[in-house]
């Protein structure tokens, strides 16, 4: 028996019951799958009965789950007269949602007379669960572009999918974890700082490259921390102030912070020396080797040149790097003076890094550890083009600082794993 309410409208097949065609589809008694065996051809048929299956079951789930909620807003049973009704039911009305499972189809949700119907299932105007949104800025974060975002999560969203609109909206919501990654508080346990910039293109009345500055920092315990950026207008010492002051405020003090890497511009110098007094300052070595490359160019003793200044930095104290230099200075001034003298301006700033434990110089006297960090931002963005807003690159930046650093720490874990291996081995072999 079928109730009608007004106007045609469908009230309900009895009260409690569903229909029978999704029963007879739900069969998978032993007899059922026997029969099916004979039509399955592959694996791909079989999970997809599965899916179906577990869909259509879904889906009798959350008409279940609807109705009783309908139930107890109008306080009333089906049919019944009571003075403690709140309200009148009104059929039905159709809709999807995209859940974990696919998305469900012709979704029976009930309507009231007098109020408007809204569940817990989901909030207002949602067409997707939280745990698809979820799913969705997960692999966002992972590195999955938003226009590749419905072919990479097809087992999800099924065949129609989502748009890359509709996938910007949802990353939207990343906007917060942005802030509070930007405001959180850091440990000042910091003993090697970097800073660096990299330029992006962001439409600002056409699309302009600005630069964002970049923080990365090394604990005590050896852990990699991006400390965070800074949107700037240019590259100038004010820029760099405002940015380490943020630092400063929340929380790296420097009462551990030993050395700052960064390149040789003066604005970085100048402000690590009016923010950090007692850290030394280290200019990245690669730099300064790069420039020596291209002041000597198309030169035919060019490769003789650098083999003896990449001398300098296999020294073991910054006594022995000191008398190199001059040895470097002596032999190639005459013919080379101009390269000289720029590769020996402001030398003793690459050799900062003899301060430190030897164990460290290697990693310490170059930006390298930041410079990584750059070419995968530059591999992530390069196909994306210019960026609309500040807001949208920050995203982006965020979610590569995330990845960056879970990776980062994996390979930490496998280092001091295999440490503590050949340790124990040692051990064994003395015993």
């Amino acid at each position: 028996m079928i109730a009608w309410g007004v106007f045609g409208t469908r009230i309900r097949d009895q009260p409690g019951e569903r229909k029978p065609p999704m029963l007879e589809e739900l069969d998978f008694s032993r007899e059922s799958i026997a029969e099916k065996l004979q039509e399955w051809k592959s694996e791909e048929q079989i999970w997809g009965d599965i899916t179906r299956a577990m869909r259509l079951e879904l889906k009798s789930r959350l008409e279940d789950i609807l109705e009783a909620e309908r139930d107890q807003l109008v306080a009333c049973r089906w049919y019944g007269r009571s003075g403690q009704r709140q309200d009148e039911r009104a059929g039905y009305r159709s809709r999807s949602i995209v859940t974990a499972l696919g998305t469900v189809s012709g979704l029976r949700v009930p309507r009231l007379r007098k109020a408007r119907f809204r569940t817990k299932l989901w909030g207002r105007y949602k067409r997707r669960v939280t745990a698809v949104e979820v799913a969705i800025m997960e692999s966002f974060l992972c590195g999955v572009a938003t226009r590749k975002m419905k072919r990479a999560l097809r087992s999800i969203l099924g065949d129609g999918g989502m748009s890359h609109a509709s996938v910007s909206r949802i990353v939207a919501n990343l906007s917060r974890s942005v802030k509070a990654w930007q405001t959180r508080p850091i440990e000042d346990d910091i003993e090697v700082l970097y800073l660096d910039g990299v330029y992006l293109k962001i439409k600002e009345r056409g699309i302009k490259k600005r630069p964002t500055l970049f923080a990365m920092g090394i604990t005590k315990s050896g852990e990699t921390r991006i400390l965070g950026f800074w949107h700037a207008w240019e590259e100038s010492a004010d820029e760099w102030q405002a940015f380490s002051q943020s630092l400063i405020e929340r929380g790296l003090k420097g009462s551990c912070l030993r050395l700052v890497v960064a390149d040789a511009a003066s604005a970085i110098s100048s402000t690590v020396s009016l923010l950090w007094p007692e850290a030394l300052i280290q200019s990245c070595v690669f730099h300064k080797m790069k420039n020596l490359v291209f002041g000597l160019k198309r030169h035919p003793l060019k490769k003789l040149i650098i083999k003896d200044a990449k001398v300098i930095w296999q020294a073991t104290s910054k006594g022995e790097a000191l008398k190199r230099i001059s040895h470097f200075r002596a032999k190639w001034a005459r013919t080379h003076p101009r390269a000289v003298k720029n590769f020996i301006r402001d030398i003793d700033l690459c050799l900062s890094y003899f301060h430190l434990e030897p164990a460290m110089w290697r990693r310490v006297r170059t930006n390298n550890p930041l410079d990584r960090f750059f070419k995968e931002v530059r591999r992530r963005i390069n196909p994306m083009g210019p960026f609309h807003d500040r807001q949208s690159a920050a995203r982006i930046l965020f979610a590569i600082a995330q990845t960056y650093e879970q990776d980062q720490l994996k390979i930490r874990n496998k280092t001091m794993k295999t440490a503590q291996a050949e340790s124990h081995k040692v051990n064994f072999a003395h015993l």
